[in-house]
């Protein structure tokens, strides 16, 4: 038998009513909000307008959210996953 990634369940938290907190989703917040925050930061650093800068983050995060899940397990759309020179089957 080969080698197999184990699945742990993850643990969801029922807040009230219909809604539901997932693991995963509130790590994917934490990570846009602190990624966000260095973000903005940098850009002070570096003289940037940070106001001029959030805009840009919005659009930038909010376009994530609505085409990633358009893309057909995460390859370009267009493309394949095979690396360059490697024939139908994948191998060079």
């Amino acid at each position: 038998m080969g080698f197999m990634i184990p699945y742990f369940p993850q643990p969801e938290y029922h807040l009230f009513g219909p809604v539901t907190v997932h693991a995963f989703g509130a790590i994917v917040a934490l990570s846009v909000i602190v990624g966000w925050k260095m973000a903005v930061a940098r850009s002070r650093k570096n003289g940037l307008d940070p106001e001029l800068f959030q805009d840009l983050l919005s659009y930038v995060v909010l376009s994530g959210f609505v085409v990633a899940p358009l893309l057909p397990g995460g390859r370009p759309v267009g493309g394949t996953s095979a690396p360059r020179g490697a024939g139908e089957d994948g191998v060079p």
